[in-house]
C-alpha cells in the first residue's frame, strides 16, 4: 500500500517536474492572477481621477459660498442700508438738510428705482428696436 501512495506522489512530481509543463502552469496561473489586477488597477485609477474633480468642485462650491455669505454680510451691513436709503428712498438722517442741484443743460429721465440693478427690469419703459431700425438712426436720425 505505501508502495502506491509513494508511485501517485512521485508520478505527479514528474509530471510538475518537466519544464515545458511546469513552465505552462505557471503561465496560466500568472495570467489568472494579472488580468484581474490591472482590471482593479484601472478602476482605481478612475475612481481617483472621480474623485479629484469632485474635490475640485468641493473647493470651487466652497469658494462661490464664502462670496455669497461676504456678500450678504455686506448686504446686511448698517452702511449698506444707510446707503441704499439714501440713494433709493431719497431718506436722511435726523438733523441733515438735502440740497439738490439740478443742472439746465442735463436733460432728467426717470428711472425706476431698485435696491439692485438688476438689466432688463426696465424693458417695458424702452422700444425694443429692430436691427435695421437701429443702422437707419445710425446713418440717418439728426441730432441736434
Amino acid at each position: 500500500m505505501r508502495t502506491r501512495g509513494f508511485k501517485q506522489e512521485n508520478i505527479i512530481f514528474r509530471i510538475l517536474s518537466k519544464s515545458k509543463v511546469f513552465t505552462i502552469l505557471g503561465l496560466i496561473l500568472i495570467l489568472l492572477i494579472v488580468f484581474p489586477l490591472i482590471r482593479k488597477m484601472n478602476q482605481k485609477r478612475i475612481l481617483d481621477r472621480e474623485i479629484s474633480e469632485l474635490n475640485q468642485e468641493i473647493e470651487r462650491i466652497d469658494k462661490k459660498n464664502g462670496d455669497l455669505k461676504d456678500m450678504l454680510d455686506y448686504l446686511n451691513s448698517d452702511g449698506f442700508i444707510e446707503k441704499e436709503g439714501r440713494l433709493n428712498l431719497d431718506l436722511k438722517k435726523q438733523g441733515e438738510k438735502v440740497v439738490v442741484v439740478k443742472d439746465k443743460n442735463s436733460q432728467v429721465e426717470e428711472e425706476t428705482n431698485t435696491v439692485f440693478n438688476i438689466p432688463g427690469l426696465d424693458k417695458n419703459n424702452e422700444q425694443i428696436k429692430t436691427n435695421p431700425q437701429k443702422w437707419q438712426d445710425y446713418f440717418f436720425k439728426l441730432e441736434l
